[in-house]
């Protein structure tokens, strides 16, 4: 009988690759990753000023009629330019450290802020 259950055992582990381990731990990841939208609409960033945990996951969505860029100032410590959100898709960013992080529209010069605590 002891056989028979060590045999069972052997074939239900045999069944489990890494790969499925991995894809669970990043599943995880995602599932416990705080995250937060800014709205591109009307020429603005709604909301303008957004306050959030570090390890959040910031994601700003283009609900505008035309392209608009998310640019990080270097006054702030964080520099990071995505080019050109274009209408109906998204630009993402981890702030992985506390801060005020301001970024603008490149070519409406309109702001907005993010808050890490």
């Amino acid at each position: 009988m002891k056989k028979i259950i060590l045999l069972l055992i052997l074939i239900l582990f045999a069944g489990c690759s890494t790969s499925e381990v991995v894809k669970d731990n990043e599943l995880a990841k995602q599932i416990i990753m705080p995250t937060a939208t800014v709205e591109i609409q009307k020429r603005e960033f709604v909301p303008s000023v957004l306050e959030v945990s570090v390890g959040t996951k910031v994601t700003w969505i283009n609900k505008d009629s035309f392209g608009h860029t998310v640019n990080f100032r270097s006054a702030t410590g964080f520099t990071q330019n995505n080019g050109i959100v274009p209408i109906g898709k998204s630009y993402s960013v981890v702030f992985n450290k506390a801060g005020s992080f301001e970024y603008i529209d490149a070519a409406l010069a309109f702001v907005g802020v993010i808050i890490v605590t």
